[in-house]
Formats: structure tokens, sequence, C-alpha cells
């Protein structure tokens, strides 16, 4: 099976716009590299909490080559487990 590439054509005013943000962003961190401010930061303390992630059906591609499209059962999970350990529960083992 061959899939062909479409060809995006971008109007001239998108173009701009999108290089004169890529230019403020480059100018903001410029100034902020020169101010010693060096990596991103954000979020760092801020807390996980724990949840469960549901069990949904899903789309699989299997077979040769990734072919072949089926829709099968996804598990759920415990999503950050180790932060469900630290709460107290009150049962010693």
């Amino acid at each position: 099976m061959r899939t062909r590439t479409k060809e995006v054509q971008v109007s001239k005013h998108l173009l701009r716009n999108a290089i004169k943000i890529a230019n403020r962003l480059a100018e903001a961190l410029d100034k902020a590299h020169r101010r010693g401010k060096v990596g991103w930061d954000v979020g760092r303390q801020v807390e996980v909490m724990p949840h469960y992630r549901r069990p949904h059906l899903m789309l699989a591609w299997t077979g040769p080559g990734r072919a072949v499209p089926k829709i099968v059962p996804r598990r759920g999970s415990i999503v950050h487990r180790s932060a469900v350990e630290k709460v107290p529960s009150g049962f010693d083992a």
C-alpha cells in the first residue's frame, strides 16, 4: 500500500507571522540566558496525584507492516503508583 504525501500550501501572511513569533521567542530566550536563567523549571514543584487510568477500546495496527487495524481492549492501570504507597493507611504489615 503506497501513500502519497500532501503538499501543504501556507499563505505568506501566516508564514510571516510564524517567523515574527519565532523571533520574539528567540529574543526572550536570549535575554533570559543573559540574565543567567538557563533551562526550564516549569512544574518542577508540582505534586503528582495518583489516579486510575480507565480501560477502554483502542485501535491497534497489526499484521505484516502494521497494515491491519484491529480494535482491542486496553487494560486500566494505576498512574503514579509510588505516590499511593506514601499515603498513610494504618495498615502495618
